[in-house]
């Protein structure tokens, strides 16, 4: 798992510009154990992207925001329309929200 977890970080920390990313996945799921809120993108060309992922104990708003953000100040493309897909978690959409996505 230190493996994956390894390459996770570094997919995570590649620039996000240049790709025309269409549908953006925002979710907080258990892995192994622990609260992880996770960012997918797929491009119009219909590749998966990791765009991010935080751990945290919550879904809250500032995690989330904070999370959000920094997708931003990787280079994501905000610009052009973009369909984001979010559960019914309160957090997240206050975070989505606060974050000025068009």
């Amino acid at each position: 798992m230190a493996h994956a977890l390894t390459k996770l970080k570094a997919d995570e920390a590649q620039a996000l510009s240049g790709a025309y990313i269409v549908p953006i996945f925002i979710d907080g799921k258990f892995f192994a154990e622990r609260q992880i809120v996770i960012a997918l993108g797929v491009t119009s060309e219909g590749e998966k992207i990791l765009l991010g992922f935080v751990e945290t104990s919550t879904e809250n708003h500032i995690v989330c925001r904070e999370f959000i953000l920094g997708l931003k100040e990787r280079g994501l493309d905000i610009d052009k329309e973009i369909l984001f897909v979010l559960d019914g978690g309160k957090g997240l959409h206050s975070a989505w929200r606060e974050t000025s996505f068009p």
